[in-house]
């Protein structure tokens, strides 16, 4: 079985350091959409708490297959980076083969020591070459660039999930996503467990209620004082020369 070949000294100083939500929180998105740009019609980004809700994930799912045999990695912001291949390790009870948030943020060249390393880890092809950015995966970009953006902010804004996915209490859709006017949960033939709303984020301010939605499969982005007509986000992002600072400038102004 593949494992990650890890730098022991920095593996080992991050299992002592507790990075803070924030900045995990943006390490893990950067992550999530570095994988979705290297493969947008393969993969896809939900909100899990799995063991019994008590861990908080961004998770990256593969999107042709059932969502219980696809799993690429756990992003637990709280915790560790956890690969699919590492809960059928004979030794899953170290943490020896799977990072910390913290050598994710301080390895020098984190593409090639976090994302080529989950990639073969996980049996997904590196490309020789990155793609061009998608419909498929500029919602994730743009989320990706917000979280880094609220890393460095002290007022409360989050990124979560419209659906909430809890293996300790109850599932289901959540009420704010229904505040913002255009959300209709329209559904895709490759839907995560054939539930749309695992497709939109919210961008949730210090009051928790949503200030912009993203739709990360279409590219798609709603605010929450709009006309219910969504923002193209490709075609913004090509309108604002392909900078994604002045895409989330135009989406959530408030934060930037």
């Amino acid at each position: 079985m593949a494992r990650l070949h890890l730098d022991a000294q920095l593996h080992a100083l991050g299992e002592s350091v507790q990075v803070p939500y924030p900045l995990a929180r943006a390490a893990a998105w950067w992550v999530a959409a570095e994988l979705i740009r290297r493969h947008p019609k393969r993969l896809t980004v939900v909100e899990t708490h799995p063991g019994g809700g008590q861990y908080d994930c961004v998770s990256v799912y593969r999107t042709d297959t059932a969502p219980s045999t696809g799993l690429v990695v756990f992003l637990n912001v709280a915790g560790h980076l956890t690969h699919e291949h590492w809960f059928g390790s004979t030794d899953s009870s170290g943490e020896d083969d799977r990072f910390n948030w913290f050598e994710v943020i301080a390895t020098p060249n984190r593409r090639r020591y976090v994302v080529e390393q989950l990639e073969r880890v996980e049996g997904l092809t590196s490309p020789t070459s990155t793609p061009r950015t998608v419909r498929g995966s500029i919602g994730p970009l743009l989320l990706s660039h917000l979280a880094t953006t609220m890393s460095i902010r002290r007022d409360g804004w989050d990124i979560r999930n419209a659906f909430h996915d809890s293996a300790g209490d109850w599932s289901g859709v959540l009420e704010w996503s229904r505040s913002v006017p255009g959300i209709a949960f329209e559904a895709m033939p490759d839907d995560f467990a054939n539930e749309p709303a695992y497709r939109y984020w919210g961008v949730l301010d210090p009051d928790g209620q949503a200030a912009a939605i993203v739709d990360v499969r279409r590219g798609l982005a709603w605010r929450h004082d709009g006309d219910g007509i969504a923002i193209d986000l490709l075609g913004l992002y090509s309108a604002q020369q392909r900078r994604l600072d002045r895409v989330a400038q135009v989406v959530l102004p408030e934060i930037n």
